[in-house]
């Protein structure tokens, strides 16, 4: 059976990416084993579930997260007009989690271990996983906080070269690359997905592709 993680919680359910509601119903799902998420801090020090630097993308508002605080980023809709949602904290979001499935945690920033940290020791039940692209925020995060598992994002042209002996797990788009704990993204074709060894994690917005 395929190890499927929900993409921002994207399953084909109508909710936007990184919703709260988005990832909780991808979370009910049976056959799926985990969420992705991503996270960024405020202006006021709090972690938002949020992908990109600004908001224009995924919601009706302009402006740039790091220089918002959460109570105005709080008045816009980052779902859909069928589908409303408020941008969610990555407390708020953990509070409602209730499986030990895999909850992946992308960090988008540099400066937040001990933020980030002060949220999850409140949920020592939860199985959480920790990724970046961030060297930095990684080696001082695992350094501080060893009892979370933490793992490398690697890209066609980013971290290809980076030594990954001390990660307990990595995210890659390298079908070859050799590693213990193999978290696949950005591979869409049911064909190549469904032909990954099921030992492997595969990170998909399809993950209903494989009910």
């Amino acid at each position: 059976m395929k190890k499927l993680i929900a993409h921002r919680g994207n399953n084909n359910h109508g909710y936007q990416e990184n919703t709260k509601e988005a990832l909780l119903l991808a979370l009910q799902e049976d056959y799926i084993a985990g969420v992705e998420l991503d996270i960024r801090k405020t202006k006021d020090n709090q972690l938002v579930i949020i992908h990109n630097a600004t908001i224009s993308w995924t919601s009706n508002g302009v402006g740039i997260v790091k220089y918002m605080t959460l109570e105005e980023l709080k008045h816009y809709n980052f779902g859909n007009s069928q589908y409303p949602s408020h941008i969610s904290t990555l407390d708020e979001f953990l509070n409602r989690v209730d499986t030990h499935k895999i909850i992946l945690i992308e960090i988008k920033v540099t400066d937040c271990s001990d933020i980030l940290y002060e949220t999850l020791k409140k949920y020592s039940n939860l199985n959480i996983y920790i990724c970046s692209f961030y060297e930095r925020i990684l080696e001082e995060f695992k350094a501080k906080y060893p009892q979370y598992p933490v793992g490398i994002i690697m890209g066609n042209f980013i971290n290809h070269n980076v030594n990954t002996s001390h990660y307990d797990f990595i995210v890659t788009q390298n079908l070859k690359q050799h590693h213990n704990n193999i978290f696949i993204w950005g591979k869409h074709s049911k064909e190549v997905l469904q032909a990954l060894d099921d030992s492997k994690w595969i990170i998909t917005d399809q993950a209903y592709q494989f009910k």
